[in-house]
C-alpha cells in the first residue's frame, strides 16, 4: 500500500481491531546481545501475552499486564543490557523481548552504505544481499505457497 487514503484492518487477537491507514512497516530494532541473553528476555516479557491470551475478559488483565511490560522496559531489560555488555556477541538479533530470532553478524550491518532509491538514497546494511540470503535462502525467487493465512481482517486499497 503505498497512498494515505488505502487501510488495513488487523486483529490483534486481544482487545479489539486495529485501524490503519497508508503504509505500514514492523520494525524491528537489532542489539548485540548474546542469544541466551535474548532468550530470557522472551521469558520474561512473554508472560505479558500469556496474561493476555488466558484472560476471561480482556479489560481485567490490562493493568497488570502494562505493569508487567514496563517493569522488564524499565529493570529487567536494563539489567540484561548490562549482562550483554559483559558477555559480549559478534552478532545482532533483534531487540529484547522481540520473540523473533535472527542472528546476524554485526560485520554485515556496519557502516550502512547508501543505495538510489526513486529520487534519493537510502541507508541499507553493508552486506544486504548476504543477509538476506542468510535469512531467506534464494529470496529473489518466489516461495512456493504452503498456504497462507491473512494477518488481517481486511484490506482496502484506492
Amino acid at each position: 500500500m503505498r497512498d494515505r487514503n488505502s487501510q488495513l484492518f488487523e486483529r490483534n487477537g486481544y482487545d479489539r481491531v486495529w485501524k490503519e491507514h497508508g503504509i505500514w512497516v514492523d520494525i524491528f530494532p537489532l542489539e548485540a546481545v548474546p542469544l541466551w541473553i535474548h532468550k530470557l528476555s522472551n521469558l520474561t516479557f512473554g508472560h505479558t501475552y500469556k496474561m493476555v491470551r488466558t484472560a476471561p475478559r480482556i479489560e481485567d488483565v490490562m493493568p497488570r499486564v502494562r505493569r508487567w511490560a514496563n517493569f522488564n522496559r524499565r529493570i529487567i531489560f536494563p539489567i540484561l543490557r548490562g549482562l550483554a555488555h559483559i558477555f559480549s556477541t559478534r552478532y545482532y538479533d533483534f531487540a529484547l523481548g522481540i520473540p523473533y530470532f535472527q542472528k546476524s553478524l554485526k560485520d554485515d550491518y556496519l557502516p550502512v552504505r547508501r543505495v538510489p532509491y526513486e529520487h534519493t538514497t537510502a541507508p541499507i546494511m553493508k552486506e544486504a544481499e548476504k543477509c538476506l540470503a542468510y535469512r531467506y535462502g534464494d529470496y529473489m525467487q518466489l516461495p512456493k505457497n504452503p498456504g497462507s493465512e491473512y494477518h488481517s481482517e481486511d484490506i482496502i486499497i484506492h
